[in-house]
């Protein structure tokens, strides 16, 4: 099972086999402002889903404590890797850029490059242990908390 939050959603999602092709069904849905597993959910998931599901939630919420914690500029580092990710993905279906745009994204990255040449990388320790929530519903909790403090 795995739990997505999308528009204002959560899913809840199980993967199905069949004919060994596997399928993915959305279960139930629920408000995302939710913090403990609704009864109407309960009653569509098993005792390790709820149990699954409940550690997510758990998750979650001390993720979004982390991130209202958190700098501004801490936020967005952490969240700038999947952010140039995603701009390389679409520059790759691109053939042409705003002049101006190019010029400051190649000076932005150009000072980036520079100054992570100075800085050391921190340890695991500093990071906090996320182990319920996949990479994507982080970085979904990063971008909403970005988003709410520009």
């Amino acid at each position: 099972m795995k739990f997505v939050s999308e528009n204002s959603q959560i899913k809840c999602i199980r993967t199905m086999e069949e004919s060994n092709l596997k399928k993915e069904v959305v279960v139930v849905t629920f408000g995302h402002q939710i913090e403990r597993v609704p009864p109407h959910v309960a009653a569509r998931l098993s005792e390790p889903e709820i149990a699954a599901l409940d550690c997510w939630l758990e998750e979650r919420s001390r993720l979004q404590i982390a991130l209202e914690q958190a700098p501004i500029g801490k936020t967005i580092l952490e969240t700038l890797p999947a952010l140039l990710l995603e701009a390389t993905d679409t520059l790759d279906e691109s053939e042409a850029m705003d002049p101006k745009l190019f010029k400051n994204i190649k000076r932005s990255l150009l000072k980036l490059a520079r100054r992570l040449n100075d800085v050391h990388a921190l340890t695991e320790t500093e990071i906090p242990d996320l182990d319920t929530m996949q990479n994507s519903e982080v970085l979904k909790e990063q971008l909403h908390a970005l988003k709410r403090n520009l």
